[in-house]
């Protein structure tokens, strides 16, 4: 997390599970954590800057 004049911006790493639809679960942890960020700590939030770490494969 760093402090920035448009708010904070935060930066998470993220290992996601195989057939994720990547886009769409990295939009709704960006959304999620900026409201939560926000409702929480009352701070407001520039970005939320996520990278995917890896993929979990499932063992059959």
């Amino acid at each position: 997390m760093k402090d920035s004049e448009k708010g904070l911006d935060i930066f998470l790493a993220l290992i996601v599970e195989e057939g994720t639809l990547i886009p769409q679960v990295v939009e709704e942890v960006q959304k999620k954590v900026s409201e939560e960020v926000q409702r929480s700590l009352g701070t407001s939030v520039a970005r939320v800057n996520i990278k995917i770490k890896g993929i979990k494969f499932s063992s059959k």
